[in-house]
């Protein structure tokens, strides 16, 4: 627990300080010797020593010297001098320097005991009062940081006076004042397969590298703070710093980190009230993805101003789409999409993100009408994410929009064809198309948004289904179906127990034997065992 220096250059002295205290019981587990002061320098810049037992006169360095070097690199560290010399002269030395005790030689066992005892209650006093005052500071940095975390959003998403923002960067010491600012937005397109552990990895990684390259443009500041799977970035430099060097510098870095992340550049502004201009002009700049694939870094000062391609569903096209969806025909709701994909893309040179928009609303739209024609409720079932920017920020490519547009399509088409005039058995049906979803991806990670938004279901809509419908929540629902699963799995033998949960969609073997035990009242190695002897 704690780690102790003997200093001393005749050896066998060395040797019976080792075995003279019991150094374990009184919490010492390591141990390091040292022959003279320049040794035990040398050592104890690398071993960091929490009490040192030193001679005084020795070779090369003596221990009054080894003291004076040291006390400022290891303030916490107990320094207990050991000597034959009974002067005044080092006596006084040493309480100059800080030293906590002074044994003489000969040692007497009790007497030296007790001193070593004391000297020890130091030693532990000291460092948990250290361990306090760090976890403070800890605290404190933390709790300074949430607070600029909140007020860089405040600043990104609102507007205030002149007044209001001189105020709130005095108050969480921001050096926001009289600067250039730039923002950068970054933006993580959740895959099939991946968590919210993965965003936040990548998210603490970018902060990371923007720290680091503050390192090389110490005029450059930033600050950050994340929504959902984006990363907001306000950097502020002053006039003659070289703002634009930082922000190429990390993002070259970045870039070679291959994050599958996209990045918004916003404009550089020199006043306050245009910041969150530029942060709009960032988060719109990262849309233009659909029109240049491959591309990650879009930088709004080098999107040209282009008014955007019209585009438009002709009626021929809204006949065909509504025929489509009226039969449930998934062909020709994908050949029709693949048109609209080959239009984007004949004219993505002249396209822009709301005009794509725009195209994407017109034909909602029409799906909108045909719902409320035949009755479907629209409130209660389809996300709000139709009708707004989200519709695209979901989405990496124009394939993946279009592909998601296609099967909302069908699956309006589907329930029509089933029910068309019967939601509650519409409801019903739907636990049975999300169990077999589960099962064919029951390795996955599989939350209640995402089975929403498959399924094109109000989040908490559907939750309220499976509490009214099935008098059980949606957790309980998903963790019957991985559970007996595992059963199945637990029947053959060349399934090794461990090897089941992560099969069944649980990463941590803990979570998976309290959940199984819970479902069935038995381990899985005990329920294996059962099987064992019934057959």
């Amino acid at each position: 627990m704690y780690k102790l220096m003997i200093v001393e250059d005749e050896s066998w002295i060395r040797a019976g300080l080792l075995k003279y205290f019991n150094w374990e019981e009184l919490g010492f587990t390591s141990i390091t010797e040292a022959e003279n002061g320049q040794d035990a320098l040398e050592k104890a810049r690398i071993v960091h020593p929490d009490f040192i037992l030193t001679d005084i006169r020795m070779p090369k360095l003596d221990g009054l010297q080894l003291i004076e070097l040291l006390r400022q690199e290891l303030p916490d560290c107990i320094f207990v001098i050991l000597s034959g010399y009974e002067d005044f002269t080092y006596a006084k030395t040493a309480i100059q320097l800080g030293v906590t005790a002074y044994l003489i030689k000969p040692l007497q066992y009790e007497e030296s005991m007790k001193t070593i005892l004391e000297c020890t209650d130091k030693m532990k006093a000291r460092i948990e009062e250290r361990k306090k005052q760090e976890k403070l500071k800890k605290s404190l940095e933390e709790s300074n940081k949430l607070n600029q975390e909140r007020h860089i959003k405040e600043l990104l998403e609102h507007d205030f006076s002149e007044e209001e923002w001189q105020k709130r960067c005095a108050l969480y010491q921001l050096p926001l004042l009289n600067q250039r600012y730039l923002t950068i937005v970054f933006s993580c397109i959740s895959q099939p397969g991946w968590d919210r552990s993965f965003w936040e990895r990548a998210a603490e990684e970018l902060k990371s590298l923007w720290v680091q390259g503050q390192n090389f443009f110490p005029q450059c500041h930033v600050f950050s703070y994340s929504s959902g799977m984006t990363s907001y970035f306000l950097l502020a430099a002053g006039e003659s710093s070289d703002l634009s060097a930082y922000v190429d510098a990390v993002l070259e870095r970045i870039t070679a980190q291959n994050l599958p992340l996209y990045c918004g550049i916003g404009l550089e502004v020199t006043s306050y009230e245009k910041i969150r201009k530029s942060k709009q002009l960032a988060e719109n700049a990262i849309r233009y993805r659909f029109f240049k694939e491959g591309v990650r870094i879009f930088d709004a000062s080098k999107i040209t101003g282009a008014k955007g391609y019209p585009f438009q569903i002709t009626e021929n096209q809204k006949m065909v789409l509504i025929n489509a969806v009226e039969q449930a025909d998934h062909r020709k709701i994908k050949q029709l999409m693949q048109q609209f994909i080959d239009e984007v893309r004949t004219n993505e040179v002249q396209a822009t993100p709301e005009k794509l928009f725009a195209f994407v609303q017109e034909m909602i739209g029409t799906c909108v009408r045909f719902v409320h024609k035949h009755g479907i409720d629209m409130k209660e079932i389809y996300h709000s994410k139709l009708f707004s920017y989200q519709i695209l920020d979901d989405f990496s490519t124009i394939d993946d929009l279009f592909g998601w547009l296609g099967n909302f399509m069908y699956n309006i088409g589907k329930q029509y064809k089933e029910t068309p005039n019967d939601t509650a058995a519409m409801d019903t049906r739907i636990f049975s198309r999300i169990e077999s979803y589960i099962i064919e991806n029951i390795d996955q990670e599989i939350t209640l948004n995402a089975v929403a938004n498959l399924f094109f279901y109000n989040p908490a809509y559907l939750s309220r289904l499976f509490k009214t419908k099935l008098n059980k929540n949606y957790t309980t629902f998903i963790s019957e179906i991985r559970i007996n699963y595992a059963k199945e799995c637990l029947k053959n033998p060349a399934i090794s127990v461990s090897e089941v949960g992560p099969m069944c969609g649980y990463h941590s073997y803990k979570h998976f034997v309290k959940t199984f035990k819970k479902i069935t009242g038995h381990t899985p190695t005990d329920y294996r065992k059962r099987l064992g002897e019934t057959g």
